[in-house]
């Protein structure tokens, strides 16, 4: 069976050299995802992914997801014990702005903290649930007394403890696999609802050293930090897991699979600490497209739950889309603008194809489907934006892109909105699929909406 998976990987390499020979030649080297599932015997009932510079395309069409699909698998991490988070009211309105349903913090803050819990039954009312983390070897009578001060319905997942690597714990790895199984019983024995998620590293350790959780959690876990680099980077240092180069999201992956084998995995922590000066900071009209970006790659090569690091700037860290004294970075505009746009209140489903593709060079695209029959195209260059050595923004060349159709489908109207820098979002009614504007902030081509849609509401941060 190895032997078979070797032939189809080589017949699709073969595949890749030959078919995707006109297609993007971008200004990075792309991951190199090529069969290391399959030739991986750890991996061993894994086949090939595809072998593209654009990942998400398919024949007929650009695959995606539903949009209620989209939104629900995007958070944030949250600090409600820190100052910035202390006015509740504010919080929740932060993140209705951002059409966000998933925040992430910690479990151990809860007990004795009436502020806190205020506000994550404030959050959980109104439809913003948490990801708790626990601390290493956590009991399950400590898991049901922390969470016995919540209401009903504020937690949807439970993730093991944060990366226990850099604590100086020599046991930190047997202890993560013992507090998995624990949140796992836990779950079994009291509400199986909820998810579970495995265990962090923060360091350079291998998720090998844990061993394989797949029997006790529902998402394996990673933090896909990038540094200063473009998502789509091919990494930095010397070669690692699965052949992949340090640091990369493919390499990120491959190290956390070898804890959830035969789960998916949730990218738990990712984001862009914004500096101008600062070397692997990027600048603030970077930080949203960057954040947009690494989403679409993580969707791409199978991380199918981001959440990302950080609302406001905290700990003496400038990660926030939010200062922390609540003034938005153009990550904040950039980011509600997009998810609003792709509003959604209807679940459908997950995947959907989005009957339209991108047939220009140079582009990478992303399929949503909306539930009214709208169908959006997130179409962007995946260059490099803001050169974090140089500490200068790269002059990135429009490309006017081409859109073709899947066999029978004729949509009634075309648009592009589009996000100028550090603006709101802005939408110049029809457009002709063959003169589509595509730079390397994501833009969204919007078929069988309206010609010329109403402005989105100015989004202001609320006050």
């Amino acid at each position: 069976m190895k032997k078979l998976k070797v032939i189809v990987c080589f017949f699709i390499m073969l595949l890749g050299l030959v078919g995707f020979r006109e297609q993007a030649t971008a200004s990075y080297l792309p991951s190199t995802e090529i069969c290391w599932w399959a030739l991986n015997s750890f991996f061993a009932p894994y086949f090939c992914p595809p072998i593209s510079t654009n990942p998400t395309t398919v024949i007929g069409g650009t695959a995606g997801l539903w949009a209620y699909a989209f939104e629900d698998q995007i958070g944030f991490n949250v600090h409600t014990s820190y100052t910035e988070y202390s006015n509740a009211p504010q919080l929740l309105a932060n993140l209705q702005y951002l059409n966000i349903h998933h925040v992430r913090d910690g479990m151990s803050i809860i007990p004795g903290s009436a502020p806190v819990i205020s506000a994550m039954n404030l959050l959980g009312a109104n439809g913003i649930k948490f990801d708790l983390l626990t601390t290493n070897l956590i009991s399950s009578g400590t898991i049901g007394s922390d969470l016995s001060n919540l209401n009903p319905g504020d937690v949807d997942a439970i993730e093991g403890p944060n990366e226990a690597d850099l604590t100086g714990n020599g046991a930190w790895a047997p202890n993560d696999a013992t507090t998995a199984q624990t949140i796992y019983a836990y779950i079994q024995s009291n509400n199986s609802a909820l998810l579970a998620i495995g265990p962090s590293i923060g360091g350079t350790a291998t998720y090998a050293n844990i061993g394989d959780l797949s029997p006790y959690i529902n998402y394996g876990n990673t933090h896909d930090y990038e540094a200063g680099f473009f998502p789509e980077n091919a990494g930095w240092g010397s070669q690692g897991y699965c052949s992949q180069v340090y640091a990369d999201v493919a390499y990120n992956l491959c190290n956390a699979k070898q804890a959830s084998v035969s789960r998916p995995v949730a990218a738990t922590e990712f984001g862009y600490q914004v500096s101008s000066t600062t070397i692997n900071d990027v600048d603030s009209g970077a930080q949203g497209s960057y954040i947009l970006r690494q989403i679409f790659e993580h969707q791409s090569q199978g991380i199918t739950k981001s959440y990302i690091y950080s609302l406001y700037d905290s700990g003496g860290q400038t990660y926030g889309i939010f200062s922390n004294d609540d003034t938005p970075r153009p990550a904040a505009y950039q980011i509600a603008g997009f998810m609003n746009i792709l509003k959604d209140t209807t679940p459908i489903g997950s995947n959907c194809t989005v009957p339209a593709a991108v047939a220009t060079s140079g582009i990478s695209s992303f399929g949503v489907c909306m539930s009214n029959g709208q169908y959006a195209l997130v179409v962007w260059q995946p260059v490099v934006g803001w050169d974090t050595n140089a500490k200068a923004y790269d002059i990135v060349t429009p490309i006017i892109a081409r859109i073709t159709y899947s066999l029978g489908f004729g949509p009634s109207t075309v648009t592009e909105w589009t996000y100028p820098f550090e603006s709101q979002w802005v939408n110049s009614g029809p457009i002709s699929p063959n003169a589509v504007t595509v730079t390397d902030a994501p833009s969204i081509v919007m078929f069988n909406g309206p010609a010329y849609p109403a402005p989105l509401p100015t989004l202001p941060p609320p006050s």
